[in-house]
């Protein structure tokens, strides 16, 4: 029998922390379209928020919204692993490493082999 389900590979499937998006979203798209205008001007830009606001959602559209050229690790305060720098690093290397070689990349140890 064969497994007819494919997968989608690309930052935000490959983010350890990408959150799960509920069905019903709000749309944030004036905050994407202002993250977008900040970085034609700055390379980084910080965004924090309290909590229940739609912070991470905003973000994650955001990504989404840039998934092919966006790299995403999402924590917050309540999970204190989330912090673990081989964990934000593993998960920043595996989209990185997509990103610079997408046709050899090994979706198990997130590791690109050119031919």
């Amino acid at each position: 029998m064969v497994d007819e389900t494919a997968n989608i590979i690309d930052a935000c499937s490959l983010s350890d922390t990408f959150p799960e998006i509920p069905e019903c979203m709000i749309s944030r798209l004036q905050y994407v379209k202002h993250f977008e205008s900040q970085l034609k001007h700055w390379d980084v830009i910080f965004v924090h928020g309290d909590e229940g606001y739609g912070l991470t959602n905003t973000l994650a559209q955001f990504v989404m919204s840039h998934r092919n050229t966006c790299f995403s690790y999402f924590a917050n305060d309540l999970d204190q692993f989330l912090y673990n720098e081989e964990l934000i690093l593993n998960s920043l290397g595996k989209q990185m490493a997509f990103y610079i070689n997408p046709d050899n990349f090994n979706s198990d140890t997130g590791l690109s082999f050119s031919n």
